[in-house]
């Protein structure tokens, strides 16, 4: 046990620069990844918009061409009014013109709403359009950083990725499953030293007899209020 738990004190070095590594890199990698999201997002915005305007100008072209028709058919029957010899002829005309009329004035009142919506979605497509462009300029801004970054740190973060997976083959699978699910939910450090007594984690103070036992090395021993492995403090281990 002594034997795996030198080892899991490595890999947590091992880890702790590498963490330390992505810190340095900061939040880009994240912000990144959200101005991407953004990107693609603000281009489906425009896209739907942009659609939905050219439905709307066919849409209106197809309703004005129906009041075409019916204008030609109310100069039709207009004209027919001369014509009648029989009041049941002229109210069957005046009934044809009212209800011509009537499918004018709908149609119409359709073109004003459809204009409406035009107009909101040419709004949406401006306004998608000038967010597009200072998505895409923040995005190379932060990309070209992020690369310069991760330039200045790859051979580094190489190197422990290359000493991490020499030391993970001599620990048992079971064992790198509960240190890597601890890293997880300690925000990289599974692994901390006794500290004056207490856990260099979480800093709660630890019975005697339990100090006593972690500097023997001889089984792993969690802090009772975290949950991390307790080491020997650094100079104890010789480090």
């Amino acid at each position: 046990m002594r034997e795996s738990l030198q080892r899991l004190i490595e890999l947590q070095k091992v880890d702790t620069k590498l963490l330390e590594i992505e810190e340095l890199r900061g939040s880009l990698p994240q912000e990144v990844d959200g101005l991407k999201k953004d990107l693609g997002d603000t281009k489906e915005t425009l896209k739907t918009s942009q659609d939905k305007i050219k439905a709307i100008d066919k849409k209106i072209r197809e309703i004005e061409g129906n009041i075409l028709q019916c204008n030609e058919k109310l100069d039709k029957y207009k004209e027919q009014l001369y014509a009648v010899t029989t009041n049941k002829e002229y109210d069957a005309l005046t009934h044809e013109l009212e209800t011509m009329q009537g499918a004018i004035n709908e149609s119409e009142s359709q073109i004003l709403e459809l204009m409406e919506e035009k107009d909101e979605n040419e709004e949406i497509t401006m306004n998608s359009k000038t967010l597009l462009e200072e998505i895409q300029q923040d995005l190379k801004s932060k990309s070209k950083e992020l690369k310069k970054r991760i330039s200045e740190t790859k051979n580094v973060e190489a190197d422990f990725l290359k000493k991490r997976d020499k030391i993970t083959p001599d620990i048992s699978k079971s064992l790198i499953s509960k240190y890597e699910k601890i890293k997880v939910a300690k925000n990289g450090r599974a692994i901390v030293p006794v500290v004056r007594g207490a856990c260099g984690g979480c800093f709660h103070t630890l019975p005697p007899q339990l100090v006593v036992e972690v500097k023997k090395l001889n089984k792993i021993i969690h802090c009772e209020s975290c949950g991390r492995v307790l080491v020997p403090p650094n100079e104890e281990l010789g480090n």
